[in-house]
Formats: structure tokens, sequence, C-alpha cells
């Protein structure tokens, strides 16, 4: 069964907290935009020129400085992020119905800036899952 290994340094922001309001609408602020680009690129490195995946099963893993953050929306950030990413065709049921796996994140006190932080990512498929067409 094949898999990959994404590993992202930095922040992993739990987005849907982070929306701001402004004009009696929500958008995304600046430097949250910034650092999701940030995301999409790392995951575009390391992802290469492979097809999109549908099904994958996954497992996620966080290494933080402080144990009040948002695992949830962090993980769905990067499934978002994986989208965008082409790692994964969709994050929806139609095209991403596996096993996903939160694994216990490690509070690690000696991190000291969100920067230290790190987001694991470990993903297995089957090779017939593989998307042969793009989206």
């Amino acid at each position: 069964m094949p898999s990959e290994t994404i590993v992202l340094n930095g922040r992993i922001p739990s987005k849907k907290n982070e929306y701001a309001v402004g004009n009696k609408s929500f958008y995304i602020p600046e430097a949250l935009k910034n650092r999701l680009d940030e995301i999409d690129r790392d995951m575009r490195k390391q992802w290469g020129m492979r097809l999109p995946l549908k099904h994958p099963r996954a497992i996620f893993r966080f290494f933080i400085g402080a144990d009040n953050k948002d695992r949830d929306n962090m993980e769905t950030t990067l499934l978002d992020c994986m989208v965008r990413s082409c790692i994964l065709v969709d994050d929806n049921v139609k095209s991403n119905n596996n096993w996903s796996t939160k694994a216990p994140a490690v509070v690690d006190k000696s991190i000291s800036s969100e920067d230290q932080e790190t987001a694991i990512i470990k993903l297995f498929w089957e090779d017939h899952e593989e998307e042969t067409d793009q989206h």
C-alpha cells in the first residue's frame, strides 16, 4: 500500500476561528491568507506532480506548545489545504470517506513559539484510489 508523510513546520491555523468581521460579512485576514498560502506551497512541494487522491486513510499528528489548540479545526484547515494543493480530489464524503485518525497531540512546553510547531499527515491509499483525471 503506497503512503506519503507530509511534514508542515509552523502554526496550523484554526481557520474557522480566525475569520474576521467587516462590513457585516466575514473575511480571511491577510496574515491568515498568507499562512494558508505557505501551507499550500509546502504541501505542493512535498506532494510533487502526483495526481490527487480519493478516499485515502489519514493520520494527523500535531506537535504544539500549548494545550488550548483546536485540533478539529486544525485538521479541517489541513483538509482544505490538501484540496487546494491537489493532494485530495475533494474533502466531501464522495471523495474522502475513509478512516481519518487524530493521533494524540504532543504538547511540548519547550516549544516557545508557534513557528516551532509541527503537523504531520500520514496518508495511505490503494493504487486504484489515485484519481485518473484532474478535477
